[in-house]
């Protein structure tokens, strides 16, 4: 909770549903933690250490595309931008080579739609390249460089595994690469937004009432300012002509019936039906009707579901690891228990040895949805097993 390890998973989610696919990665970072102790040379404190965790789009992973699955493939590679100045700090000996980097066009970070980086940034690209460990490399192995091949280490993999997992909303067959609903949703948005845009510059150049006046028209354009005018005209001397609207304000019934036959159509594609928008259906009244259609667009998301638990298992299973093996030295923790009770233990790396891994278990879904925990309060009422109160 103190390191926010709540949100990264949500993110990772949202990444996945737009993108595809997500990773966290959880690395060990001896600078991190409170000091314990003081270099007698140098003076520089020694630290306890800490876990750190990131999320990474696509953008910034790479791996082998050629493996039937990512779960196949052997090593990855992940690109962090990180501040040059704590590199140096890190890694004095480079220095030199760290401060005259330059980020060059080909690995400018990318935001959706443009290009953030400036000539003279901080933030520079580092590279972590992981392998896991195998027969033809039983100690796995990791490597820091940059963009320009400078090598900041090189040597065995120091986790247990590879300490990065995925998140996927869908894979795609015989591939390592993802799929996302937001990919077919996205011509239909594209559609849309043509359709919406036709809509409002239609609105917006012709709002304003115009008026056509004929040319015989014995009529001074002053008379028809500030609002309500009375306007006269001889008829006899205009042979009938008067002035009249100029309506190009219209849209056809058809451009409205179309936008919203592609509102109903990614609303189908994407499993979120209106129940779950919180507009449910005139003929959904019931509980029971209503935790139904929740229920379908919830088994909709099933793969990603299955994906999300995955990775908060791999995640914390892969963090137990890096405790058991760095944190040597004591830490304290605050355990919440029965009614958010908190305990504060302190412990170390030998406290947590013979835990294997983490399983998460989901619960029922409908409780977190409105309509499912109003059908259970009616079920529990109508049963006798709660009060009006407690409904």
């Amino acid at each position: 909770k103190e390191k926010k390890l709540d949100k990264q998973p949500e993110l990772s989610t949202e990444t996945a549903l737009v993108l595809g696919s997500a990773y966290i990665s959880r690395e060990w970072d001896a600078s991190l933690g409170e000091p314990y102790a003081s270099n007698g040379e140098t003076g520089v404190a020694q630290r306890k250490g800490d876990f750190t965790t990131t999320v990474y789009n696509w953008l910034d992973v790479i791996f082998d595309h050629a493996s039937s699955s990512y779960e196949e493939g052997d090593w990855c590679i992940l690109r962090k931008y990180v501040n040059r100045w704590n590199l140096i700090a890190k890694f004095p000996l480079y220095a030199e080579e760290i401060k005259g980097m330059s980020v060059t066009p080909e690995v400018k970070r990318h935001r959706l739609g443009h290009i953030i980086n400036e000539p003279n940034d901080d933030l520079i690209p580092l590279y972590t390249f992981y392998h896991k460990k195998t027969a033809a490399i039983p100690n796995g192995r990791t490597t820091l460089f940059l963009s320009d091949n400078v090598c900041l280490f090189d040597g065995a993999l120091p986790y247990k595994r590879v300490p990065v997992s995925r998140i996927a909303a869908d894979d795609q067959i015989d591939s390592p690469f993802s799929y996302t609903i937001a990919m077919d949703l996205l011509p239909i948005q594209k559609v849309y937004n043509a359709l919406c845009s036709a809509v409002c510059t239609n609105q917006a150049a012709f709002g304003v009432q115009n008026v056509l006046v004929p040319r015989s028209a014995a009529i001074a354009i002053t008379q028809l300012t500030e609002g309500l005018n009375m306007i006269e005209y001889d008829p006899e001397i205009t042979h009938g002509a008067k002035p009249e609207a100029l309506n190009l304000l219209m849209n056809k019934k058809e451009v409205f019936d179309w936008i919203s036959y592609l509102e109903k159509m990614m609303a189908r594609i994407s499993g979120v039906n209106d129940t779950i928008q919180g507009n449910p259906e005139a003929n959904l009244k019931s509980g029971t009707a209503l935790a139904f259609v929740a229920s379908q667009a919830l088994t909709f998301i099933s793969p990603l579901s299955r994906s999300y638990n995955a990775l908060i298992e791999d995640t914390w299973t892969g963090i137990i690891d890096i405790l058991k093996e760095y944190a040597t030295t004591p830490r304290m923790i605050i355990i919440s228990g029965v009614a958010n009770k908190a305990e504060a233990k302190e412990f170390t790396s030998k406290d947590v040895e013979d835990i294997d891994r983490v399983i998460v278990e989901a619960g029922n879904p409908l409780t977190q949805t409105l309509a499912g925990r109003i059908q259970i309060a009616q079920d529990l009422l109508q049963a006798g097993l709660a009060t009006k109160e407690e409904y």
